[in-house]
Parts: C-alpha cells; sequence; structure tokens
C-alpha cells in the first residue's frame, strides 16, 4: 500500500476545523528515593544541583522537617543532610518544613508555628553550608515590637535578601524584607496591605524575583468573599510599596485566588484553586507599567474538587499548575506562544497515584512531588524538559498505537535521535516538520499537531518489525526556536489507512 503524497495528505489533515484533543503524559527522567521513608511533601526548592525537601507534620509524624538531596558529578541525586532545630515545639514541630528555600550555600525553612517573637508566632530558620555541612546559623523572627502570629507561613529567598510572611496579623497580613549584612539577615521593610484594600492573608504565598516580589492574599474579598487577590510589592528607590493590586475577572465566592502566585520578571501567574472547585491558573503581564490579566488557564477535562492552581510554578516559557494531591491529578505543563499559553502534556511518575503538590522548574528541568499506592513513602520525580509529547495523532497513540520519542542535542551542531515503534511492518511514513505545536483534526480520526501549514515531509520507511530510528545533526545555521515534528504512518487495518503518532516538541537554543 502506498502513502499518499505529502502535498495531498496535509490537505487531507487541515481540511477539518480545530478541536480539543486529548493531552498526553510526559513521564519521568528519574526517580528521587527517600531514604527513610518520607512522607507528604510540602514544599520544594532548587537551586542549580540542591535540592531541598519540606515535610511540614498536620500530625504528629517522626519524618516532619527539611531535607537537602544534592546531584553529584555522575547525575544521580543522594540525600546528603537533614535539617534540624533543637527548639520546635511538640506535637507539630512548628511546622517546620510547611514551606523552604535555597539560594547558592544558604536554606531558609519556615516554622510558622514555632516559637519566634512571643510563643507560636513563627520563625524562620537560616542553614549555611559551611566546610561542607549544612548548619543552623541563624533563626529569624519578627522584626522587634511588630505583631506577629504566622511569620514564616511562607518564605523566599534570592542572593542576600529573604522575604517572610506573617499572613494572620491583624490588618490583613504583613510581609517583611530582610537584607543578609556579615553574614546576618537584618530586618529593612514590613509591608503591609494598602489601607482600604480589605486584603486577607496578605503573604499567605511569595515569590521574590529582584526588586519585585508577587504577594497573594487568598481570603480577599474582591467583588465576592473570599474572591482572593494578588499584590505586587516592588522597591522603590529605598522603599519597598505595593505597587499593584491584581483581582480575577469572573471571580466568584472563595476562589481564593493567590494561594498560590510565581513570578518570572513581567509574567505574574496566581492559582485560584477553589473556582468553581475545579480552579483556575490567572496569568498577569506587565505592559507599558500596568499590569493586565491575560488569560486564565483551566484543565482540559476537569472534573470538581481538583482545586486545579494549588501550586504553580513558572520559569521562561514553561508554566505548571498542579491540583490538589488529595484528587489524584497530574500537573499540567503549558508552552508560552505567540498567542499565549498553550496545555503541552500532563506530569506524571509512572506507578504514582497522584503526581504534584510541590513542584519547582528550574531550566529544563521539573520536579515534583509524587504518592506512591499504599503505605510507601513519597517520593519526587524528575522531568527533562528537552524533548516534549504534545497532542494525540490518532486514538490510541499515547498507548496502542504508532510511538515516538526523541533524544540528543538539539542544539546547532548538536544530534537529534528519533525512534518510532509499534507500526506496521515495513510501513512507508511521513516525517512532519514544523515550527510551533498545532491541533488540525481530520475525519480520520488523527490529527496534525504541528504548525504553520503545510509543514515539511520527509519520507521514511518502518523496518520488519515495524520500527525504525531516524538520526541526524541540527543544521549548524539553524534559526532558534520551537521545532515540532511528528509521524504519519500507512496503516492497512484502518479504514482511512493512516496511523499518526504523537508529536514531539523541542527548541533549538
Amino acid at each position: 500500500m502506498l502513502l499518499r503524497s505529502a502535498a495531498v495528505l496535509v490537505g487531507l489533515l487541515v481540511s477539518i476545523p480545530a478541536s480539543a484533543q486529548n493531552i498526553p503524559r510526559l513521564f519521568e527522567s528519574a526517580k528521587i528515593l527517600p531514604a527513610d521513608g518520607l512522607d507528604g511533601i510540602s514544599d520544594l526548592a532548587r537551586d542549580d544541583e540542591v535540592l531541598v525537601l519540606g515535610l511540614a507534620a498536620l500530625g504528629p509524624h517522626p519524618d516532619a522537617g527539611a531535607y537537602v538531596v544534592e546531584r553529584g558529578a555522575g547525575g544521580t541525586w543522594s540525600f546528603t543532610a537533614e535539617l534540624v532545630a533543637g527548639d520546635l515545639p511538640a506535637p507539630f514541630n512548628g511546622f517546620f518544613g510547611l514551606c523552604v528555600a535555597v539560594d547558592d550555600d544558604v536554606i531558609v525553612v519556615g516554622a510558622h508555628g514555632a516559637d519566634g517573637a512571643g510563643p507560636s508566632q513563627g520563625a524562620a530558620y537560616v542553614f549555611e553550608r559551611v566546610s561542607g555541612t549544612w548548619t543552623l546559623v541563624q533563626k529569624v523572627v519578627a522584626p522587634g515590637g511588630a505583631p506577629s502570629v504566622s511569620f514564616g507561613r511562607d518564605v523566599d529567598l534570592e542572593g542576600a535578601r529573604l522575604v517572610v510572611g506573617d499572613p494572620d496579623v491583624a490588618g490583613g497580613g504583613v510581609i517583611h524584607v530582610f537584607e543578609r549584612t556579615a553574614g546576618t539577615f537584618v530586618h529593612r521593610a514590613s509591608v503591609s496591605p494598602p489601607a482600604g484594600s480589605g486584603a486577607q492573608w496578605f503573604g499567605y504565598a511569595l515569590d521574590l524575583d529582584g526588586d519585585r516580589i508577587a504577594v497573594g492574599a487568598p481570603g480577599t474579598p474582591v467583588g465576592a468573599a473570599g474572591a482572593g487577590a494578588v499584590f505586587v510589592v516592588e522597591k522603590q528607590l529605598a522603599n519597598w510599596n505595593v505597587a499593584a493590586s491584581l483581582a480575577m475577572s469572573g471571580a466568584p465566592s472563595f476562589s481564593q485566588l493567590g494561594l498560590s502566585v510565581a513570578l518570572d520578571g513581567d509574567v505574574l501567574v496566581a492559582g485560584a484553586p477553589y473556582k468553581d472547585l475545579q480552579g483556575r491558573a490567572v496569568v498577569y503581564e506587565r505592559s507599558g507599567g500596568t499590569w493586565l490579566e491575560t488569560q486564565q488557564l483551566t484543565r482540559a477535562g476537569a472534573g470538581t474538587s481538583e482545586f486545579f492552581g494549588e501550586d504553580v510554578a513558572i520559569d521562561g516559557d514553561f508554566l505548571v499548575v498542579n491540583g490538589a494531591a488529595s484528587a489524584k491529578v497530574d500537573p499540567e505543563l503549558f508552552l508560552r506562544l505567540p498567542g499565549g499559553w498553550f496545555e503541552l502534556c500532563r506530569i506524571h511518575a509512572q506507578g504514582s497515584v497522584a503526581t504534584g503538590r510541590a513542584v519547582v522548574l528550574d531550566g529544563s528541568s521539573l520536579l515534583t512531588g509524587a504518592y506512591l499506592p499504599g503505605n510507601d513513602p513519597a517520593i519526587v520525580a524528575e522531568f527533562d524538559l528537552t524533548f516534549l509529547p504534545h497532542g494525540t495523532g490518532c486514538p490510541g497513540s499515547n498507548t496502542f498505537g504508532p510511538r515516538m520519542k526523541a533524544s540528543g542535542d538539539p542544539s546547532p551542531n548538536g544530534d537529534v535521535t528519533l525512534s518510532i515503534w509499534n507500526g506496521t511492518s515495513n510501513a512507508p511514513g511521513l516525517l512532519l516538520v514544523g515550527n510551533e505545536p498545532g491541533v488540525h483534526p481530520n475525519a480520520s480520526g488523527c490529527t496534525l499537531l504541528v504548525s504553520p501549514l503545510p509543514p515539511v515531509a520527509l519520507p521514511f520507511s518502518l523496518g520488519p518489525v515495524g520500527s525504525t530510528v531516524l538520526s541526524g545533526p541540527i543544521p549548524p545555521n539553524a534559526p532558534p526556536g520551537l521545532v515540532t515534528t511528528q509521524a504519519l504512518l500507512a496503516d492497512p487495518l484502518k479504514a482511512s489507512g493512516l496511523s499518526a503518532t504523537t508529536a514531539i516538541v523541542f527548541e533549538i537554543p
């Protein structure tokens, strides 16, 4: 059976309007297994080859605390330290480890129930790597005379700057900014929500990026009780001030916008996990000095009680949104394209019952907590974002149909290998190559997943066992940007005579 020519085939595929497709899964490249049966990951933080796990106890639990995992020269992650503070109150250890932050050789662990400026008013514990050993060097508490209720509910660290949230203070909450001088964090500023804003839980979630802080206030009544709000705090000359107050369009009561926040330059994303009991992640962008809501992200096929937006992370053109671990749903990975954020794939650790709860993005790597069945311990799974799956080529492309995966170096002069298998013996095929991912279904049920149209089409053939390997270098003059590729294959078992793989998306730097 001969495959149709590229021009005829592409014409067939693009003749039907686009529609929603099943979202493929991205599986982990590595699992980081705990040394002694840790359970209940509450937060993750990463800086280069150092990963910090927070495990705050919501009840008496021997594993509650914070742990350091480091990646060695061979690329393997290993547990290297348990961070210990000797003054934590029973039975919950002051919620030590509910939030963590790391930058270079400094780690900060929040404990908003620890004894701080007063009993159970909260603290942030600073650890430093000294001669290869992580050592407690400072306990940071609310500045003298300042009221404190839950100091350390969230923390973030960047260079010599530390930000600590205290969201339950009377007046709607407060955040404190500290600067490290001669090895000690010294208080520099306290920022409260603007008068008349009605903010509640200001400082529940934080993200620090240079001279700008995203502050979640999820209890704020903006148009409806508990709709939530996000505030942008900026350093202006020597002072820290609220520069913008952000709400969510169409937010019903108790959406709790700002329960999670992430900031990357002029893009801010905030979770509203209780909107319609399904959840949203709201994207804001700064243009001309003004922050504007540009997109509300949802989970395709979301059901109730998934609480999409309980955790968010952003780095460059990648954005991850997670739901509640109790809902046993996978985090969604979004990719930024010229038209907005595009839902690319779901993140799943094989063998887990729930992937997510805490996510951290760092370049082309994503790390997230996952939970195994029964009484097995929680794990951390790492995902390589170099080559990403996109879309469902034909029904069953993610399971029983032809499959394709990629490996290698996508930079100019680098070699990339495409492995195609699970097809029909000796079937001819076309490798479609475009730029951005697309979704263009046709009447056969298969979908062209590349854009623009028409794509480049390169012929190939499968071997006797229905598989082949295609390999070659990236041209030295290849322009930077996205590349999307998909394989179309002749399939005599289908009425249309056609099968298609899931697409692979990668970026030439």
